[in-house]
Formats: C-alpha cells, sequence, structure tokens
C-alpha cells in the first residue's frame, strides 16, 4: 500500500505482507517493485518505508530495493 506523505511528492510504503503458504516466491518483491513504478511513473520522488526490526526477510527486501535503514524514531 503506498499513501501520500506529508512532504509533496513523497510516498510511504506499508503492508507489504504475503500469506505463509506463498511466502518465498517473490510476490512481495513483485508487489513492491509495481508500487514502486507505479510511483516513479506519476512522478513521486521519495518513498518511505518501515517494518519491525524482527522482520528480517522484508529487512533484507527493501534494502536489496534500495530502502536505507535509519534509526527508530519517537515522538
Amino acid at each position: 500500500e503506498l499513501k501520500r506523505a506529508g512532504t509533496p511528492g513523497q510516498l510511504t510504503s506499508s503492508l507489504t505482507g504475503v500469506r505463509p503458504a506463498f511466502r518465498g516466491q517473490g510476490l512481495a518483491l513483485a508487489a513492491k517493485v509495481k508500487a514502486l513504478s507505479a510511483a516513479q511513473r506519476a512522478g513521486f520522488q521519495t518513498v518511505s518505508t518501515q517494518n519491525a526490526a524482527s522482520n528480517l526477510r522484508m529487512l533484507a527486501l527493501n534494502a536489496a530495493l534500495g530502502f536505507v535503514r535509519e534509526e527508530a524514531k519517537i515522538d
């Protein structure tokens, strides 16, 4: 799911999920690539994402897509 962020030209990617029976088949990667391609065609320059530090598979997928890991921010 992509949502407009508070900054113009920026989106937030969230809620990428695959049912356990279908994991490991590249479905999350395909979904993220399709969403990021659509965002780029629509003129967005920046996409951010968040996920649990314990979700190592999603951390690796996000890193492969070029997301940069940052420290958690607490308001």
